[in-house]
């Protein structure tokens, strides 16, 4: 029933928008012949004003209406689900947003023994990189203990490879992004060994 309201509001809004068309053209139409055939006295008293008045007014009442009726349709449909991720420190939140109204759905916090564990995982590919280029352990194990030391990585790849300052803008930002992953990498074995 739901739908069949909907679908007769959508025709019912595109009849309201050809009227308003239609509406419009008209006074266009009967501003050029008043502006064209009225005495020159009118214009003389400060006519022209009162027109322009008019006109200002009649054409920002008509894109109210289509303003209204763009919000009005926007309203009928019914968006997808939304997902909002919020960071609150080391926990994350996500909201679900579903439905025309925008009604939310709360998530109950799982049982202590009902945890639902999410990872996300990532991949360098490191063909870009030549493979004298490519760095050793000794240099990950070097760029993991600058970085407990808080440098930056732009810092700890110039102080792991002498060459990095030669290479291009593109080389270096490979090299960082392959240095970085492959230092959490190692990260990652360790808490797991």
């Amino acid at each position: 029933m739901k739908i069949f309201f909907d679908q007769m509001e959508s025709a019912v809004i595109l009849f309201y928008r050809v009227v308003l068309v239609i509406l419009t053209m008209a006074v266009i139409v009967g501003a050029v012949f008043f502006i064209r055939y009225v005495g020159q006295g009118f214009w003389d008293q400060g006519g022209g004003l009162y027109v322009t008045l008019a006109l200002l007014l009649f054409f920002g009442w008509v894109i109210g209406q289509f303003v209204a009726l763009a919000k009005r349709q926007r309203l009928m449909t019914v968006p997808g689900m939304k997902v909002t991720k919020t960071h609150e420190g080391p926990n994350q939140t996500f909201t679900f947003t579903m439905g025309s109204r925008g009604a939310q759905v709360a998530v109950r916090p799982a049982a202590p023994g009902n945890t639902l564990t999410m990872s996300k995982s990532f991949s360098v590919s490191a063909s870009s990189v030549t493979e004298d280029t490519r760095p050793t352990e000794a240099q990950i194990e070097e760029a993991d203990r600058l970085q407990r030391e808080g440098r930056d990585w732009e810092t700890i790849c110039a102080l792991v490879n002498p060459r990095h300052a030669e290479w291009p803008s593109i080389e270096k930002q490979v090299y960082n992004v392959l240095l970085q992953a492959l230092v959490a990498a190692r990260r990652a074995q360790r808490r797991e060994s």
